[in-house]
C-alpha cells in the first residue's frame, strides 16, 4: 500500500514540474518538450502504482503491459527534450543538421516503437512473471531469447549514455558559465538515476528475490528536478527581462527591441512597431539584418554603443535614426541577449537640413534676406510653441479627464498620496467622497448620450464652484467621481462636507430644454481609519457607496469595517452559486393562481428556492441580485424554465390539463440572444403545448434596450407562448413602453394591492389599471392578495386572476399535486 501511495504521489510531482516549467515560457519548444516528458514519466509512475496496489496478479500484468506505452517513449522523448534545450543556445549549424534531423527523425523515436511493439503485441509478459512480494507485485524476467531478455536494457542504456554525451558536448562547445553550472547539475542526477534504476528495474529482476521495488520511474525523478532546479536558477528556457517592465518601457517615446543570441527579435514595444510600420506580433522572431541597413550577419555581432543608422520599413522604406545598442548579461558575465534602443531622426534631419539651407543663404544675402530670416526665425518659434503645446496635450490626456476637465484617476491617486505624506503624523485627516449619480443609465436612454455628457459636465462645475480650488475633483469613469477633503480630527465639518457635496442637486439641470432633477449616492472613507493607501481608501469609500445604494437614492454612507464583511459575505455568496445547480441545491415552488369566483386553480407561478448545505434556507432575495451581477442567471434561469414545463408536463399527464405555468425572466436572459430559441427547444423536449407556458417580465425589464426586448418578446409570442408584465405602474415611463409590448397579461404590483382599504389612491389606480388593461384586451391578475377585503375589490373590479397567500403561500411540488387532487375550491 506504502509503495503504491509513493509512486500515485511521484506521479503527481511529476505532472506539477512539468506544468509549472511549461508556464515559464509558453513558445519554446523545450519547455513543451518537457512538459511532455514529465507527462510520459507522470503515467508510468501512475501505472506502476495501479500494479503494486492491484488486487490480483491478472490485474497487475495488465496494469504493467499499459505502462509499456510510456517506459518505452519516456527516454526517446526526454533525449528530444535535451537536444532541443542544448540548441537553444549554440549556433552549429552542424549540430542543427546532423543531431537534429538524423536523431530526431530517424533514430530518436525508431526504437521506442520497436519497444512497444516487441514487449506490449509480440513477446507479451505472462501471469507467471508476476509475483507477490511485501512491496507489492514484482516481475521476474522468464528467459525468452537474446531480444526479449536484453532488447530495452539496451536501448535504455544507449539513450541515457546518448543524453550525456549531448550535455557534455554542450558544456564543452559553450562559453556560457551558467550553461556550465546547469550541465553538471543535470548530468549529476542523469547518472545517479542510471545507477539506480539499472539495479532495480534490470538486475534484481533476474533473480527470484526483489528485495526493492523497480525505482527507475522514481530515480527518475531526479534528473527532471535537476532540469526543474536549472531552469529556475539560470534561465535556460526563458529570457524576457522586458515583461518585468512592461508597462514603463511599452509608453516609451523611444523604439525598444530586444534579441537573443540569434539576432531574433524576441520581444518590442508599441514605438518600434509603429516607426517601423510593422505590428508587434509581426516583429517577433525577424532577424535583426533584415532591420538594420549594411549590417553584415556573417559578423554576428551587431554594432555596439551609440549612432547613427538607417533602418528599413515594412514595405522597404528607409529611416534615419539614432541607434544605442547595449548588452545584456547574467550575474556570470555571460551575454544573453541584446537590447537595441532608437528613435527616429527624420524630423530632426529635416529641420536641421532646413536650417543649414537657412544658414547658407543667410551668409550669401545678409543684408537682402533679413526678412526671409525673420520668417524662419517666426518657423523654428512656432515649431518650438507647437511641441510645448502637444507636450502640454500629452500630459493633459494623461492626468486629466477629456470631458470635464478634471482630474482622472491616475492623477487622483498622486494626489491623494501627496496629501497622505503631508499630514502624517499630525491631527488632520483626509475624506475621500465616492459619489455616482442615481438612475444615470435612465437619463442616457431618455436624452441621449450628448445630453448626458452635458450634464456631467455642469455637475462637475457645480462641484468646483462649491468647493473652490482647494479640494481635489476628479472624474472616477462613467457617471463616478472621488472628492478629497482635509479636515480636523476635532472639527465636525466633514458632515457639513457631506451637506455641500448634497446641495450641488438641489437645482434642477437642464436638458433639452427640461428640467431634470437627479440624485447622488456617496460612500466616504477617512485616512488613517479606514486604510492608509489611496487603492483602499477609494475602494472603501466605493463599498460604502454601494452601501448607500441599497438603502434607495440620495443617501450616503460612512465605511465601517461590516459593510467589507458583507461584500466578503455576497462574494462567498456568488461562489457557493456556481455548485448550486450541480449539487441540486435549487427546488421550485410553486404559488396558485386562482379564478376569483370560482375559487379552483387555473394556474400556477413557479418560484425558486436555495436550501444551501451549511446555511440552510436562503431566499431569493439574498441570490437573485448576486446571480444577476455575475450572469449566472441565465444558467439558473434556463434550470427554472425547463425543471417548470417538466413538472407542468408531469401534471398534464395526470389529466390537469388547463393549467398555465408561469415563470419569471431576467434581463439577462431575454437580452442574451438566443431566448427564444432556448424557450423552443425546451416546449419540444417537455411537448407542453406553448400555450399553457407563461413568460413574466418585470417592468423594468423595458427600460434597457426597449427595440431588443420588444423584438425577442415578439419571437417568443410567435412561438404562441404567453408573455405578461409583473409589477405594473412601478417604473418611471411604463405608458411609453406599454404601447409599444406584445402581452397577453398585466399583473397588478404587490403595492397598491397592500393598499386597498386603506389608500383611496391606490384603489383609484388598481381600477385605472384594469380599466386600461380591458382597452388593450389583456388578462388582469392580483398579485400579493391577503385579505378578504382586497379579494373583494378585485372581484369587484373584475379582476380575472388572484394570487397571494389568501389563498396559499408557495408550496412544493407534492403539495400543490395533492391541492390539484383534492378538487376543492380556494380559500
Amino acid at each position: 500500500m506504502i509503495t503504491g501511495i509513493l509512486y500515485g504521489l511521484a506521479s503527481l510531482a511529476y505532472l506539477i514540474i512539468g506544468i509549472e516549467t511549461f508556464r515559464l515560457e509558453r513558445k519554446q519548444k523545450a519547455n513543451f518538450l518537457f512538459l511532455l516528458s514529465c507527462t510520459t514519466l507522470s503515467m508510468w509512475a501512475f501505472l506502476v502504482a495501479c500494479v503494486m496496489l492491484s488486487e490480483t496478479a491478472e490485474l497487475a500484468l495488465q496494469f504493467r503491459k499499459s505502462a509499456v506505452f510510456f517506459w518505452s517513449i519516456a527516454y526517446s522523448i526526454y533525449l528530444h527534450f535535451i537536444i532541443v534545450l542544448t540548441q537553444s543556445n549554440t549556433k552549429s549549424k552542424h549540430l542543427n543538421n546532423t543531431l537534429r534531423i538524423i536523431l530526431k527523425r530517424i533514430i530518436l523515436y525508431l526504437p521506442a516503437i520497436f519497444s512497444i511493439y516487441l514487449y506490449y503485441f509480440k513477446e507479451s509478459s505472462t501471469i507467471e512473471e508476476m509475483i507477490r512480494l511485501p512491496y507489492g507485485w514484482a516481475f521476474i524476467n522468464l528467459p525468452r531469447n537474446f531480444v526479449w531478455d536484453n532488447y530495452f536494457l539496451i536501448h535504455y542504456l544507449a539513450y541515457i549514455l546518448l543524453t550525456i554525451i549531448v550535455l557534455l558536448r554542450w558544456k564543452k562547445q559553450t562559453s556560457l558559465q551558467r550553461v556550465k553550472n546547469m550541465v553538471h547539475i543535470i548530468v549529476s542526477a542523469t547518472v545517479f538515476a542510471l545507477f539506480v534504476g539499472t539495479f532495480t528495474d534490470f538486475i534484481l529482476p533476474i533473480t527470484t528475490t526483489n528485495i526493492l521495488p523497480p525505482l527507475g520511474v522514481l530515480v527518475s525523478l531526479i534528473p527532471i528536478i535537476g532540469v526543474r532546479a536549472a531552469t529556475l536558477q539560470y534561465r535556460i528556457l526563458q529570457l524576457n527581462p522586458f515583461s518585468a517592465v512592461s508597462n514603463i518601457l511599452q509608453n516609451m517615446q523611444e523604439g525598444l527591441i530586444l534579441v537573443n543570441l540569434d539576432y531574433q527579435i524576441v520581444e518590442v514595444n508599441q514605438e518600434a512597431g509603429r516607426l517601423l510600420n510593422y505590428s508587434t506580433i509581426e516583429m517577433k522572431g525577424i532577424h535583426c539584418c533584415e532591420l538594420i541597413k549594411g549590417w553584415d550577419p556573417s559578423q554576428n555581432i551587431l554594432p555596439s554603443g551609440s549612432s547613427e543608422h538607417t533602418m528599413i520599413k515594412k514595405g522597404g522604406d528607409l529611416i534615419p535614426i539614432k541607434l544605442t545598442i547595449e548588452t545584456l548579461c547574467d550575474k556570470w558575465n555571460d551575454p544573453i541577449g541584446t537590447l537595441v534602443l532608437f528613435h527616429d531622426l527624420t524630423k530632426s534631419k529635416k529641420i536641421n537640413a532646413e536650417l543649414k539651407k537657412s544658414h547658407d543663404l543667410l551668409e550669401n544675402r545678409v543684408r537682402e534676406r533679413t526678412s526671409k530670416l525673420a520668417a524662419i526665425n517666426q518657423n523654428l518659434e512656432n515649431e518650438i510653441i507647437k511641441r510645448i503645446q502637444m507636450e502640454e496635450k500629452i500630459r493633459t490626456i494623461t492626468y486629466k479627464d477629456p470631458l470635464t476637465g478634471l482630474a482622472n484617476r491616475r492623477l487622483f491617486i498622486d494626489w491623494l498620496e501627496k496629501a497622505i505624506f503631508e499630514i502624517a503624523n499630525s491631527r488632520n485627516r483626509i475624506a475621500i467622497f465616492s459619489l455616482n449619480l442615481d438612475a444615470f443609465k435612465m437619463v442616457n436612454d431618455i436624452f441621449g448620450h450628448r445630453q448626458a455628457d452635458s450634464l456631467l459636465v455642469e455637475l462637475s462645475d457645480r462641484l468646483q464652484t462649491v468647493f473652490g480650488s482647494n479640494t481635489i475633483i476628479a472624474r472616477n469613469e462613467g457617471n463616478d467621481f472621488l472628492i478629497l477633503r482635509r479636515f480636523n480630527a476635532d472639527s465636525p465639518t466633514l458632515f457639513s462636507d457631506v451637506e455641500q457635496v448634497r446641495s450641488v442637486f438641489n437645482k434642477a439641470f437642464v436638458l433639452k430644454s427640461e428640467e431634470i432633477y437627479i440624485s447622488s449616492t456617496i460612500g466616504i472613507s477617512v485616512y488613517p481609519d479606514d486604510g492608509e493607501t489611496p487603492e483602499i481608501l477609494i475602494k472603501n469609500a466605493q463599498i460604502a457607496m454601494n452601501a448607500a445604494k441599497s438603502s434607495g437614492h440620495g443617501q450616503y454612507e460612512f465605511f465601517k469595517p461590516e459593510l467589507q464583511k458583507s461584500v466578503s459575505e455576497e462574494m462567498s455568496l456568488s461562489n457557493d452559486l456556481y455548485q448550486a445547480i450541480e449539487q441540486n441545491q435549487f427546488e421550485l415552488y410553486y404559488q396558485p393562481q386562482v379564478n376569483p369566483r370560482t375559487g379552483m386553480v387555473n394556474g400556477m407561478e413557479a418560484l425558486i428556492r436555495w436550501h444551501h448545505p451549511q446555511r440552510g434556507f436562503i431566499p431569493p432575495g439574498m441570490f437573485i441580485e448576486i446571480a444577476e451581477k455575475n450572469t449566472l442567471i441565465i444558467k439558473i434561469g434556463e434550470w427554472v424554465l425547463r425543471q417548470a414545463c417538466y413538472q407542468l408536463k408531469s401534471w398534464q399527464q395526470q389529466g390537469y390539463t388547463n393549467l398555465t405555468m408561469a415563470v419569471n425572466v431576467s434581463i439577462n436572459q431575454i437580452t442574451n440572444g438566443n431566448f427564444p430559441q432556448l424557450v423552443q427547444m425546451i416546449l419540444e423536449e417537455t411537448k407542453i403545448p406553448p400555450s399553457s407556458l407563461e413568460i413574466e417580465l418585470t417592468e423594468n425589464i423595458l427600460i434597457t434596450n426597449t427595440s431588443k426586448v420588444i423584438e425577442e418578446i415578439s419571437l417568443i409570442r410567435e412561438l404562441g407562448v404567453k408573455v405578461a408584465i409583473d409589477d405594473f405602474g412601478t417604473v418611471y415611463s411604463s405608458l411609453n413602453y406599454l404601447k409599444m409590448l406584445p402581452l397577453d397579461r398585466m399583473k397588478i404590483a404587490r403595492e397598491f394591492v397592500q393598499g386597498i382599504g386603506i389608500s383611496t389612491v391606490d384603489e383609484a389606480i388598481i381600477s385605472a389599471i384594469i380599466v386600461m388593461a380591458r382597452s388593450m384586451n389583456l388578462e388582469i391578475i392580483g398579485e400579493g392578495v391577503e385579505t378578504k377585503e382586497q379579494l373583494d375589490f378585485l372581484n369587484e373590479k373584475m379582476c380575472d386572476i388572484i394570487q397571494g397567500y389568501y389563498f396559499s403561500r408557495p408550496i412544493t411540488a407534492d403539495a400543490m399535486t395533492t391541492l390539484l387532487t383534492s378538487k376543492r375550491p380556494l380559500p
